[in-house]
């Protein structure tokens, strides 16, 4: 009898394991999702990351005598929620949910979990009502209903500036900070035409003076009109954070700081409401790059996180300018050139190949021609994700840090990382002009900032920042993130660091 039971249990998960990687893990009752080695559902030796379902076959046919119990939401926002649940037995569980009192949408299957668990449910419509409810599927493949409950997400205008607590307020554009106060500060620009500004704690690397002011002059100009763009207003806003020891000007912040602009509605009287970005100045392209910017027309204020400092506008167009036909997280090539741009936010950014969504673990399909592309607002270069490794040529590499890129010294200093040369994007020195150069890695002594490593016989994987290592807590924390399984780097118990904020 126990041998039809162990036949059967393999018939059963044979059908929905095929497309990831499951092990027999000897000696194990963990299902979770980490690395190991064993024999699969088919009898083949295994090893890798995958979920291990040893324990499934000694449990045999037992059924979940009692529904999911679903606890209460957590990370609620414009946009997504975290489901929380507990089963009492091993099963597959999935969310089901819509809005109002549908459940036409379904979350990703999760195996083979027992007790406390959770979800993140993403890209959910802002201030919407929604209703959902979890079910599992126990190892005999019976289906357990939960109790259908309901959530609300977080109202589409939500004004962090108004809802935060700051250290230190002002109302005349100038604050002074240390990285360990946090501030705000109003400044009336003209009639109807203001900035707010809140910077977190920790947004300056150390004591300084920010401010904001109106240019004295029309320096730098607007964008051209064959963009389609123009400024409402005829001078830009300066940013600029001077620091106290040193007196030199920072280019960037720390963290970033949210700034609001309130601006006079007649100033929109030509111009299509949606098309309005927050624009700063790119001194070495010389072009006007626009940020993400979320728009709110019943109070004329606009609202963008920023971390560079310099000149900013307010840039609109047209009515019917922005071509409908275009639309976000896809990727475009530029009709009559090779140019490629990921279109997100309502705003195209350049990239020198489709490889740079790969790094970022962003996956869209292939490039569309578009000859309306040109009308897109134009954002910031989509650079390679901080952590990656480029190659030019036969044998240089360089890695990816804060923007800019380290060389690598030689090939022994590459292999001592850990790192390999399959992980390595291949470039030429043109793609990536525009890295700044930063300080040669000179040895292996320590990994560089954001590298993922994993002391053998843990399965706890940390992320490197700063020399410090940062655990990184769950599953969830992980893919939110956007890591890969793939580039994590085993070390020895002696490689140690210090331990830093965890990554939830």
């Amino acid at each position: 009898m126990k041998k039809i039971f162990i036949v059967l249990i393999f018939i059963i998960l044979a059908q929905p394991l095929m497309a990831s990687a499951y092990f027999y893990r000897s000696g194990s009752d963990d299902t979770s999702y980490k690395q190991g080695s064993g024999k699969n559902q088919y009898g083949q030796s295994k090893t890798g990351y995958g979920y291990n379902i040893e324990p499934l076959a000694a449990y045999g046919y037992v059924i979940g005598e009692e529904k999911p119990i679903t606890g209460n939401i957590s990370s609620l926002s414009k946009s997504n929620v975290v489901i929380n649940w507990e089963t009492k037995y091993i099963g597959r569980s999935i969310i089901e949910y819509g809005l109002d009192n549908s459940l036409s949408d379904q979350s990703s299957l999760i195996y083979w979990q027992q007790g406390n668990q959770n979800y993140s449910l993403q890209n959910l419509q802002c201030g919407k009502l929604y209703s959902y409810r979890v079910s599992t599927y126990d190892v005999a493949g019976n289906k357990n209903v939960g109790d259908t409950k309901q959530f609300q997400t977080l109202a589409c205008q939500t004004n962090i500036l108004q809802d935060a607590v700051f250290d230190i307020e002002t109302s005349n554009g100038v604050l002074e900070l240390t990285p360990e106060t946090s501030g705000r500060t109003t400044k009336r620009l003209d009639y109807n035409y203001q900035a707010t500004v809140g910077l977190p704690e920790g947004a300056l690397p150390s004591h300084g003076s920010f401010s904001v002011v109106e240019s004295g002059s029309t320096q730098p100009y607007g964008p051209s009109i064959s963009t389609g763009q123009f400024s409402l207003y005829e001078k830009p806003i300066t940013l600029t954070v001077r620091e106290a020891i040193t007196n030199n000007n920072l280019e960037y912040l720390v963290k970033p700081a949210t700034i609001e602009l309130k601006y006079a509605s007649t100033r929109m009287s030509n111009y299509d409401a949606d098309s309005l970005r927050l624009a700063y100045y790119d001194e070495d392209s010389r072009k006007w790059e626009a940020v993400p910017t979320i728009i709110n027309t019943g109070t004329n204020t606009i609202i963008a996180d920023i971390t560079r400092l310099g000149d900013y506008r307010l840039l609109a167009s047209t009515e019917g300018w922005i071509p409908s036909e275009i639309k976000n997280d896809k990727v475009y090539k530029e009709y009559g050139s090779d140019r490629v741009y990921y279109v997100t936010d309502g705003i195209k950014h350049y990239m020198s190949d489709l490889s740079v969504l790969h790094s970022w673990n962003i996956k869209v399909g292939s490039a569309e021609t578009s000859s309306a592309l040109y009308r897109m607002p134009l954002g910031a270069e989509q650079k390679y994700r901080d952590g990656s490794i480029l190659k030019v040529g036969a044998a240089t590499y360089y890695f990816v840090q804060d923007g800019g890129k380290r060389l690598i010294m030689n090939k022994e200093v590459f292999d001592d990382l850990g790192f390999m040369d399959s992980w390595a994007y291949p470039v030429s020195m043109e793609d990536i002009a525009s890295y700044a150069d930063l300080d040669v890695i000179m040895n292996a002594t320590t990994k560089p900032n954001n590298v993922l490593i994993k002391y053998k016989n843990s399965n706890k994987v940390y992320l490197i920042e700063d020399g410090k290592k940062r655990w990184i807590k769950s599953e969830m924390a992980f893919n939110e993130n956007n890591f890969r399984w793939d580039r994590i780097i085993s070390v020895p118990a002696w490689d140690i660091y210090p331990n830093g904020l965890d990554v939830e």
